[in-house]
């Protein structure tokens, strides 16, 4: 007689496990869903937004007419001055303008690309971490969070940027699980690809990844010290060389370094663009809110990326808490442990610095917050009875606060979330995680943000500040709807406009490009956001003196005399009356008033506004 031997009975946790680790029928075309959608509210109507933000995008047609100014991200043709940003988000959009030319959806395409490529990236790494299940609700997160959306419909880096930290972040747990060193490499080296995006906001998931690997990798503690150590030189040479072959060239032989002091890019990453910028104050950011733990839900900020913040840390106190006396290699406590960090470094960052953050610096810690709050979808389910309750709570609460806030826009959504809110914490404790539980507990936590997510696409951009959500969002930025005390381009950010001084501007610039003979630049003019406009309307070199709002000390005297002696710029455009010195360099404007003639618009049949700036004629 043959004896069968039945397998052991199962346990909760183990079918568990294999619920959430299976490859169900229904997570690819679900992925798909969520991807597509990701994909609508990326691209939807980009082919309004003309040149986008137009301090970058000149930066991408220079480096379509000269290698030399592609590789350094000049700002215009002849290559004067670089851009305040690493060149590696320039570099893509420009080989893409070079390929399929110089438009709309050359520009703004590859971001919208590459914010979709980091949803299924982060759906990738949170499946196999915590399963299908988990991986596309984080995936959904990360689509419907407002200042994923906004970045990715604008030609800031910080698409780019999103990408390659998860990449790292995703690399860097596989090393983890496995303890290899390769794989470690590889998330450093990612991490240094990203320096080169945005410089030192790279840096900030550099703690986690650290963290995570020598906590829970396995092998000996010098071993993955070791490991750390290889790493670490592969973030240094990853993130130096472009740096280093720059502060390397002579300076007569490439362009200024926008943003720095002495002409250097390693004093714009330290300076300018690094602790100079965590720490300034009375620079116009403060209006982003005191440094303080209130400063992420606040009246600007809170909207764009924080609805889910209560979700996301009750998932990782409970995870960690449950997890808490496992093996020290425990993979799921590990997970915990990157995105935790990742998620609270992100926050004490952009809460307590001195500087008040743009917006769109809160968009690399969307993909630890998605990540995190997927996770308490597949907490095991006595912890869930009561934590998912209590996450719901206070992510339904949050999110009443916030839409209270723009009370014209959707005025019902507030008390439906509300309710909803209400009504999941009734049901939920009793265990019955039913559809419409589960529906119910998602229109109270994503509800806000979906709302604000999809009106964005229908909203006008402002491409120096990118924000999500209706207009009513927008109202405690200077300039009105997040604009930085003017239009951000400029006052020749619509060449095409048949009002104001744009006419006359038209008439200049066709005065200019007739009277150029052998000079090198049509014009110098006080700012790259006068300059900018002008490389994009007419494809030609103009010398933005004082960088990008005028306040670089790019040119000195004796450099501009040279450079009128040489014939090499003969026209200059100044501010017709005082002006604050951030703005305009008043040796330089001194010395071009005394040396230069000043030409009446009639020359040209033009005629302008007082404020308008006035056109010299150096001999």
């Amino acid at each position: 007689m043959t004896t069968h031997l039945s397998p052991p009975a199962a346990t909760e946790e183990h079918v568990e496990n294999i619920v959430r680790s299976g490859s169900a029928r229904w997570a690819r075309p679900a992925l798909l869903a969520i991807l597509v959608l990701a994909a609508a509210l990326y691209t939807w109507g980009l082919g309004a937004s003309g040149n986008a933000y137009q301090y970058y995008s000149a930066a991408v047609l220079s480096g379509t007419k000269s290698w030399h100014a592609f590789f350094f991200a000049s700002l215009d043709p002849a290559s004067f001055i670089t851009v305040d940003k690493p060149p590696l988000a320039l570099w893509i959009v420009g080989l893409t303008a070079r390929v399929f030319g110089f438009n709309t959806w050359t520009l703004l395409l590859p971001q919208a690309i590459e914010a979709v490529a980091a949803v299924a990236v982060l759906y990738v790494a949170v499946r196999r971490t915590a399963g299908v299940r988990a991986g596309l609700v984080a995936a959904l997160v990360l689509t419907l969070t407002p200042i994923t959306v906004a970045i990715s419909r604008d030609n800031t880096p910080d698409p780019l940027l999103v990408l390659l930290l998860v990449l790292a972040g995703w690399a860097g747990l596989e090393a983890t699980r496995s303890g290899s060193v390769r794989l470690l490499v590889v998330a450093a080296v990612l991490v240094g690809f990203a320096f080169n995006t945005k410089m030192l906001q790279a840096y900030l998931v550099v703690p986690a990844l650290v963290l995570t690997y020598v906590v829970a990798a396995p092998g000996p503690t010098l071993r993955r010290l070791g490991h750390l150590v290889a790493a670490g030189a592969a973030l240094a040479v990853s993130s130096l060389w472009w740096l280093v072959i720059v502060d390397a060239t002579p300076a007569g032989s490439r362009p200024y370094i926008g943003g720095s002091s002495n002409n250097t890019f390693l004093d714009s990453v330290i300076g300018a663009n690094g602790i100079g910028r965590l720490g300034k104050s009375g620079s116009g950011d403060e209006w982003m809110g005191d440094p303080g733990v209130g400063r992420m839900v606040n009246d600007f900020l809170g909207a764009q990326i924080s609805w889910l913040i209560p979700l996301a840390i009750v998932a990782l106190v409970v995870g960690l808490v449950l997890r808490g006396r496992r093996a020290r290699t425990d993979f799921p406590r590990a997970v915990l442990i990157l995105w935790g960090t990742w998620l609270l470094t992100h926050l004490a960052v952009l809460s307590f610095t001195s500087g008040g953050p743009h917006p769109y610096y809160t968009a690399p810690m969307a993909p630890a917050l998605a990540a995190l709050a997927a996770t308490i979808f597949v907490l095991p389910k006595e912890s869930r009875r009561w934590s998912l309750p209590l996450a719901v709570c206070a992510s339904g609460l949050l999110a009443f606060v916030l839409l209270s806030r723009t009370p014209t826009f959707v005025p019902w959504l507030g008390w439906l979330v509300l309710i909803a809110t209400i009504v999941a914490i009734a049901i939920l404790p009793a265990g019955r995680w039913t559809g419409p539980a589960v529906a119910i507990s998602l229109v109270a936590v994503l509800a806000g943000p979906t709302a604000f997510a999809v009106v964005t696409p229908f909203q006008r951009i402002i491409f120096t500040n990118p924000l999500a959500g209706p207009a009513d969002t927008w109202k405690g930025g200077p300039g009105g709807k997040g604009g930085f005390g003017g239009d951000p381009n400029g006052p020749f950010q619509d060449l095409d406009s048949s009002t104001g001084d744009a006419a006359g501007y038209r008439k200049m610039l066709a005065y200019l490009d007739n009277r150029r003979g052998e000079a090198t630049w049509l014009a110098g003019v006080p700012s790259s956001q006068y300059a900018a406009p002008m490389i994009l309307r007419t494809g030609k070199p103009f010398m933005a003196m004082g960088g990008f709002l005028g306040s670089d000390h790019a040119l000195t005297v004796a450099q501009l005399r040279q450079y009128v002696q040489q014939g090499r710029v003969r026209y200059f455009l100044l501010y017709p009356g005082k002006v604050p010195p951030r703005f305009a360099d008043p040796v330089i404007a001194g010395w071009i008033g005394q040396h230069c003639a000043r030409i009446d618009p009639s020359t040209y049949g033009a005629s302008f506004s007082p404020d308008a700036l006035v056109l010299h004629h150096c001999q």
